[in-house]
Parts: C-alpha cells; sequence; structure tokens
C-alpha cells in the first residue's frame, strides 16, 4: 500500500518509476491510480530475462500485459541482463556474453515485448562484476547492436557505467562515445559502495 504522507507530497516529484513485477499480484489499486494520475509514471522492470536461452513465458507476458494496460506511463523499461534460466530464478541481475547470438536473443524479446505495448520500451545498462566467456564485440556495441535492431530507447545507469568502468578498466567516456546518445530517454544515478576492493552496485550513495 502507499503511504498518505507520500500522497499528500507527491506534487513535489516530477516523475514516478514503478516497479512492474510488484504490480503482477497488486490488482487495481486505488492510490496507485492517484499517483498516476497526479504524476507522471514510468515501469522498471527487473524479471524479462532478455538475456536468458527460453522464449518469454506465457505467465510473463499476460501479467506484463496486465500492467502495460492498466497503468497510464510514459515508457517502460528492464535490464540487458538474465534474471531466470529454465524457470529458475538466479536471484539477480546476471550478465550476459556480448556476442551476436545474445544481441539476437535479446532483439527478439524486445520485439515481442513492444507489440504488447503503446508506449517506448528502454533497455537498461547492468553492473557486473566479471566478464562472461564469448564476447565478440564490447558491451557498448552490444548494446547498439540491441537497440537499433529493436528500436528501442536506453535507460543510461550513469552508475552502472561508472562502476563497470572503474572494476573492468575502461575509458567511460569512450563507452559513451560508442552507444548512441540520441536514445537515451531516462538516466539512472544512484552509486555504488567500495566492498571486496572494488564497486559494487547498492543503489544507495554518492560515487565513489
Amino acid at each position: 500500500s502507499i503511504d498518505q504522507g507520500f500522497l499528500r507530497d507527491i506534487e513535489s516529484l516530477d516523475l514516478i518509476e514503478i516497479n512492474t513485477e510488484g504490480l503482477f499480484i497488486l490488482g487495481d489499486d486505488p492510490a496507485l491510480n492517484e499517483v498516476c494520475q497526479r504524476v507522471p509514471a514510468v515501469l522498471h522492470g527487473l524479471g524479462l530475462s532478455l538475456g536468458d536461452s527460453d522464449p518469454i513465458s506465457d505467465t510473463y507476458r499476460k501479467n506484463i500485459k496486465m500492467v502495460l494496460d492498466w497503468v497510464d506511463h510514459l515508457w517502460f523499461s528492464d535490464h540487458g541482463a538474465l534474471t531466470v534460466e529454465h524457470g529458475i530464478e538466479v536471484g539477480g541481475l546476471m550478465p550476459v556474453s556480448f556476442s551476436e547470438e545474445n544481441s539476437a536473443r535479446m532483439v527478439s524479446k524486445i520485439l515481442e515485448i513492444k507489440a504488447l505495448a503503446k508506449k517506448p520500451f528502454l533497455l537498461e545498462n547492468i553492473s557486473y562484476y566479471w566478464s562472461m566467456p564469448g564476447d565478440d564485440m564490447t558491451e557498448a556495441h552490444f548494446l547498439r547492436s540491441i537497440v537499433e535492431k529493436a528500436d528501442c530507447g536506453l535507460l543510461l545507469d550513469v552508475a552502472n557505467l561508472y562502476t563497470n568502468a572503474i572494476n573492468h578498466g575502461y575509458d567511460a567516456l569512450t563507452f559513451l562515445d560508442d552507444i548512441p546518445m540520441e536514445r537515451v530517454v531516462e538516466i539512472h544515478l544512484a552509486g555504488s559502495d567500495r566492498r571486496f576492493d572494488m564497486l559494487v552496485d547498492t543503489h544507495s550513495t554518492a560515487y565513489q
């Protein structure tokens, strides 16, 4: 449920981001409907699992269609990651190899999910702590390949970019030069913590 104090101060917000999967079991909620009537809303998912080898499940497709039709939103987004494999939740946003095969898989799923929606879809770059084997392109070119072929937008997570650049030793400005900046629609800024001799994405701090 939504706190009444939050609703009282809702006009102080320019935009609210709502987790997509959290609405799968919520049903028609009057407080949420009020939020969406009083401030622009966007939907942000964690469970689309664009990188896994299985097709989008019928259950997920049904649920996300229900939410996309119900909630008045500007756009919806999810991550370039694997979160489920063979029906098993992996418990996080897992990286995939930056390969033509995975690019094609993600493009196919984005096109499928876009067909259910009337609003734009955005792909978010994730933070990752190891590189998967099988890369045949850089992360930036991987993202460019997907969003251009799927004709979708980018949710540029600046904190994830900074975290990856520090942990993997690449230049963040070169990354920005290599992605299609004209497709960036939204930006995430929440920062990372330094743990285990590396930056860890926590979404809770300023940049380290």
